[in-house]
């Protein structure tokens, strides 16, 4: 292979879900591209055996190498749009309902997303993409399963969505990539922040915010896959669903009290585009009913004292009233983000 361009690698997918892990997409389910800022383009990872560390040997290294499984990791990072926050937080997350706010009349859907319970089914929702490197090859990816999505907003204008993949499969491909689809940017318009159930408007306040939701996945290997498979993982397997928050804000006693006193507290963060249809704008807002704040810290910038938020994993509590821990409501002109 020659070298390759960082502008020639590309890569197209479906807001859709494969029917299960072993079954890619269709061709024609490919429609969706998106630039990106960063990537780390699918790479192989294997497990293998080997007699090393065994006694008997005439040597201290390994006499025999087994391969005893495999499977694929692939990072990418784009800016936060109506279509990266679609596809990456349905398939993660799991739970998508879906109306139009202003009736069907009005060309706009609303989507609640929120983590599916795991305990009912346990195996990752998967998806497919292909990949693109250069004018050489294209890879069609398959069984991939979403670990981690962060979305960090440096400024009001400035929000990207970072995401980490588990693959189970890839395979040389001729599908073409679509073009590249549009989509809306949005920026940070509220971030209120307080007691639960009295939150208070602090936007002018807020420096930069950052949210991680993600799934503990463990693959699995039947031992009664084909020869062919032996080596792919079986399924992916949910074993926890966590999510954090990080807010930085101007220092208030008021604010840093929250964390001496104990004060439970509820955030909700907004970010909106262009206008979708009617009055419904391309948003991406996120609710945590339920927090505690788990840590303070007081960093530096350019001589600048501001002062930060920390809630781990341990401090975003599940609400049992709204039924969920952290919810993501979206806005766009898309029918169906989880097909």
């Amino acid at each position: 292979m020659g070298l390759v361009a960082e502008k020639a690698v590309d890569i197209g997918f479906a807001l859709k879900k494969q029917a299960d892990i072993k079954t890619p997409l269709a061709a024609a389910d490919f429609n969706k591209r998106l630039p990106f800022r960063e990537f780390g383009i699918a790479r192989l990872e294997q497990q293998k055996l080997t007699n090393k560390a065994q006694f008997g040997k005439d040597t201290a290294f390994a006499t025999e190498l087994r391969r005893s499984g495999q499977s694929f990791a692939a990072s990418y990072s784009f800016d936060l749009t109506s279509l990266s926050a679609s596809w990456a937080l349905a398939l993660l997350m799991g739970s998508v309902v879906t109306d139009q706010p202003e009736g069907t009349g009005v060309a706009a859907w609303r989507h609640l997303v929120k983590f599916r319970n795991f305990r009912t089914d346990p195996r990752a929702l998967a998806t497919s993409y292909l990949e693109k490197v250069g004018g050489e090859e294209t890879r069609l990816l398959s069984g991939v399963v979403f670990q981690e999505v962060t979305i960090q907003a440096a400024t009001k204008f400035d929000l990207q969505l970072a995401m980490t993949l588990l693959c189970r499969k890839s395979q040389a491909d001729s599908t073409a990539i679509p073009s590249t689809s549009a989509s809306k940017f949005l920026k940070t318009t509220k971030v209120m922040i307080g007691p639960k159930g009295s939150p208070t408007d602090r936007t002018n306040e807020v420096s930069s915010w950052s949210l991680t939701v993600r799934q503990a996945v463990e693959p699995v290997r039947w031992q009664g896959e084909p020869a062919a498979d032996e080596l792919l993982v079986s399924d992916f397997i949910v074993t926890d669903q966590a999510a954090t928050l990080q807010i930085q804000l101007q220092y208030d006693d008021v604010v840093r009290n929250w964390l001496r006193d104990g004060a439970e507290l509820e955030c909700t963060i907004t970010s909106e585009g262009d206008t979708v249809a009617g009055a419904q704008k391309h948003t991406a807002e996120f609710h945590f009913p339920r927090l505690f704040v788990a840590a303070e810290d007081v960093p530096r910038q350019t001589g600048l004292q501001l002062y930060q938020l920390n809630f781990d994993e341990e401090s975003v509590l599940h609400d049992a009233t709204a039924g969920y821990s952290v919810q993501a409501k979206l806005i766009n002109d898309l029918s169906n983000i989880l097909a």
